[in-house]
């Protein structure tokens, strides 16, 4: 995972101010005490846990701005609705980017050490991600077979293998390519 503020790469000091980030990216909004128990769960004192939330929320301002984080209601953290912000992921799940913009797993190689509560919400929306990939690699076969796109949908069948090496359907649809080729 990468942010980037007007085309530079952004880097925060520590893995909870990211995962802070990440988390209201994709979800929005949050209370804080949420993204507390989220993010810090039951490691540490509750005063060492809002010391640590402030922090948190103080690194990210100082990289994004100081307005980049609002609380429009009492004790709900959510960026900015002023700032322009394109998440990748959103993008791809309402199906405003073409299936090869695809890069990979949601926060691959990126969790927090000790914390299953963050790295069980990376888990399920990975897996919600790659469902909807999935979805649309299929369909993007069907349609390119329809249309006798053979290039593409052989691409596609491959990415499809990438993901189930043992998908038997996936390779009768190459064959069925291979021989509407020659």
């Amino acid at each position: 995972p990468r942010v980037l503020l007007d085309g530079e790469a952004v880097s925060l000091p520590f893995k909870q101010a990211e995962a802070l980030l990440y988390y209201l990216l994709v979800e929005g909004s949050a209370p804080r005490f949420k993204l507390a128990d989220l993010i810090w769960g039951d490691r540490g004192d509750e005063k060492k846990v809002r010391s640590n939330m402030r922090n948190a929320i103080y690194v990210l301002r100082k990289a994004l701005g100081t307005d980049f984080l609002v609380e429009r209601q009492k004790d709900v953290l959510e960026i900015n609705p002023d700032y322009r912000v394109e998440v990748d992921l959103l993008q791809f799940m309402k199906q405003e980017q073409p299936l090869e913009e695809y890069r990979g797993d949601f926060l691959e190689d990126f969790y927090l050490k000790d914390n299953e509560y963050y790295n069980e919400w990376v888990i399920t929306i990975r897996q919600g991600y790659n469902r909807v990939y999935l979805q649309r690699l299929k369909q993007d076969v069907e349609e390119s077979f329809q249309q006798q796109r053979w290039d593409r949908c052989e691409s596609s069948c491959l990415r499809l293998l990438q993901l189930d090496e043992y998908d038997e359907s996936t390779y009768c649809r190459l064959v069925e390519i291979y021989r509407m080729q020659g």
